[in-house]
């Protein structure tokens, strides 16, 4: 384990030891999660060359993984704890003929505390999950996941129908990763993360029963430039933003999207920033319509679209997506990926019977910049089978039809892109 890990454990166990000495009773619990995946991608290049790509992928890539996270908890009076250990490999990569230790890390350790009944403050590692995660999200799909080292403050007054989170996180630690850039200096190369989220219900009742706003700050600093003097930020970026979700009878929807203001350096032929810089002007927008006449289906249909960089302006319109569960929205192959310079239109089906559940989703996506390019469809269908208390088989098979704008210049891509996968978890 790391030094950051084992500082997070020490405070975890002081806090605890100083609750102990307080006389108050502890109350423990735990959960634990195995979840092995296999998986199997073909042709994800298109029988073209991977600098040709525009989203290029590892192509005809086979892997089974493995998440195991073990999380314990103890509260004592107005304290409380979460230390969540996580295991994740690829089988074969660990032990065997190498005779190595199979990597384990710390996914989340926080403190938190009940300052009153209506504010929470919790410091530590933790994730950051807001919304449909189309900002900010876990990436739950993923095996490692995605977790955050900071405050975190919410204040969820008795009664009231608003909720607010204050946070401030750091992504990176220069200082660890040691780049070529690295000067020594306080912050240099570190990324960081503040932000405030609120939400409201009924704010704009009948019509919407959510309102959710957001404010974020993402700020990652970089060494002086080779004719500065003091460190100067890679990309500056505000995010300002709203989702509006609802319920109309048997129809159900939300909406989301985001401004984004700010500057990046414009780099070198090594990636180095430079003294030029570019300001950043860029949008994002999401939504969704469900139509729910039954319990067991509901039929849906939604649209995104995130700005792309256009050549012709000295503006960056190139929409960051910043951290969000992409993996949600962008089809499951995950072959879009980043949700900017993109348009999306997708529809599909949720079916639920007794233990089975099922989703089909249709996307056709489009490129934006430099001009407007068809690049494919991909269809995604997944089946969860409940098959005991806490443990659920996922089946899922997508395959992605490509057009031009799947390519770079104007080679014709061939062939279909299949992504097959098959996944056990048990959760106790």
């Amino acid at each position: 384990m790391t030094h950051k890990n084992l500082a997070l454990l020490a405070a975890l166990a002081a806090t605890l030891l100083c609750a102990e000495a307080l006389g108050q009773d502890t109350e423990w619990g735990w959960k634990l999660r195995l979840r092995p995946r296999a998986e199997t991608f073909s042709n994800q290049h298109f029988e073209a060359s991977p600098d040709n790509l525009n989203y290029p992928r590892p192509d005809n890539l086979d892997l089974i993984t493995q998440q195991s996270r073990l999380t314990l908890t103890a509260r004592r009076g107005d304290l409380s704890a979460l230390l969540q250990l996580q295991h994740v490999a690829a089988w074969g990569t660990t032990g065997g003929d190498a005779l190595t230790d199979p990597p384990l890390n710390v996914h989340q350790a926080h403190l938190a505390w009940d300052i009153t009944p209506a504010l929470n403050l919790k410091a530590g590692r933790q994730e950051l999950s807001f919304g449909k995660e189309r900002v900010l999200g876990a990436v739950g799909w993923s095996q490692v996941g995605r977790a955050w080292d900071g405050l975190r403050l919410t204040l969820t007054p008795t009664g009231s129908p608003v909720t607010l989170d204050l946070f401030g996180a750091q992504y990176a630690e220069g200082a660890v990763d040691l780049p070529p850039t690295y000067s020594g200096d306080l912050f240099d190369e570190d990324a960081l993360l503040t932000g405030a989220y609120a939400a409201f219900k009924g704010l704009l009742s009948p019509i919407f029963d959510t309102t959710e706003l957001h404010l974020i700050d993402d700020l990652r600093i970089e060494s002086p430039a080779p004719d500065g003097d003091r460190l100067q930020a890679r990309r500056h970026l505000v995010n300002v933003g709203a989702r509006l979700d609802g319920r109309w009878g048997d129809f159900d929807g939300d909406i989301e999207g985001a401004l984004q203001v700010g500057g990046a350096c414009v780099p070198d032929a090594e990636g180095a920033c430079t003294a030029d810089r570019r300001r950043v002007r860029a949008f994002f927008f999401d939504y969704e319509l469900g139509y729910k006449p039954r319990p067991w289906i509901r039929p849906f249909l939604g649209a995104s679209m995130a700005s792309g960089d256009d050549p012709d302006t000295p503006d960056l319109e190139a929409y960051d997506h910043l951290y969000p569960t992409a993996h949600a929205f962008l089809g499951l192959m995950d072959l879009i990926g980043a949700r900017t310079n993109i348009a999306d239109m997708r529809v599909g089906v949720w079916l639920k019977v007794d233990r089975l559940r099922v989703t089909l989703t249709g996307h056709s996506f489009l490129r934006l910049q430099p001009s407007t390019e068809y690049v494919g469809v991909e269809i995604d269908a997944t089946t969860w089978i409940t098959l005991d208390e806490g443990l659920e088989l996922v089946l899922g098979h997508s395959t992605f039809a490509p057009a031009d704008g799947i390519t770079v210049d104007a080679a014709e891509p061939l062939g279909n892109a299949q992504w097959f996968v098959a996944q056990l978890q048990l959760s106790l």
